[in-house]
């Protein structure tokens, strides 16, 4: 038992190793994470920073970088607002780029975050928009889209990424027609479609395999003793 137990536990700390390194090299998920947390520490220092940066369609001649500014504002009064979005940012964004790479990842995330806030001059001309909702449910559908069959967290449960997308979907468009007040839902569909046509374009594109990837990186017994000296 003692024996099984010791490989058992390196094995774990094998894995938690590559997880962590692999986690390091896909960086452009890790710095759109932190920039909303240090845009949301100078909100708290200055809050007019969030009229500021956010978004207000009828407002947008005359202050034009809200409209990217604003999904990197989260709201003061919900801090949930901005730990469930670097949440899902956290979980799917680390995926996603691991797939298709940091530049295309990176080019995805705004992209689609300034699609998202179009959704604003439709149905939210008067209000202040604000999140980065819409460049995250890109980044969800897309994965979902890229490899429907890797296994995905939401909504309490573990379950396909085909599954995580299409509530997703569901879930946001039935926000949108109960029209609840303080959600601008519509940009998160906004975000959701154009993820879709993202990965629809490196489905066809580029090359994804269904199953899963056996690591490539082999760590020996005495670098995990080094790492456990140096962080544990």
């Amino acid at each position: 038992m003692t024996a099984q137990f010791e490989k058992g536990t390196t094995e774990w700390k094998r894995r938690t190793l590559i997880s962590l390194r692999q986690a390091l090299n896909s960086r452009y998920f890790l710095l759109f994470a932190i920039s909303c947390f240090l845009v949301y520490f100078l909100q708290i220092l200055y809050p007019d920073l969030t009229v500021l940066l956010g978004l207000k369609a009828n407002l947008f001649f005359k202050r034009p970088w809200t409209i990217f500014s604003s999904f990197f504002v989260h709201s003061l009064k919900d801090p949930m607002h901005l730990l469930n979005n670097m949440f899902f940012l956290l979980l799917f964004g680390y995926m996603l780029e691991r797939e298709i790479g940091s530049y295309r990842f990176a080019v995805l995330y705004i992209t689609s975050g300034l699609f998202a806030n179009l959704s604003a001059f439709i149905f939210y001309s008067n209000s202040l928009v604000i999140g980065a909702s819409g460049a995250i449910s890109a980044v969800v559908v897309a994965m979902a889209t890229i490899k429907p069959r890797t296994m995905g967290f939401a909504y309490g449960a573990v379950m396909p990424m085909w599954a995580v997308g299409a509530l997703w979907f569901i879930s946001n468009y039935f926000l949108v027609v109960a029209e609840v007040e303080g959600i601008a839902a519509a940009a998160h569909l906004f975000g959701a479609a154009f993820g879709l046509l993202a990965g629809l374009y490196f489905r066809k594109n580029y090359q994804f395999s269904e199953e899963e990837e056996k690591e490539e990186e082999e760590i020996e017994d005495e670098e995990i003793n080094q790492w456990e000296e140096e962080y544990m």
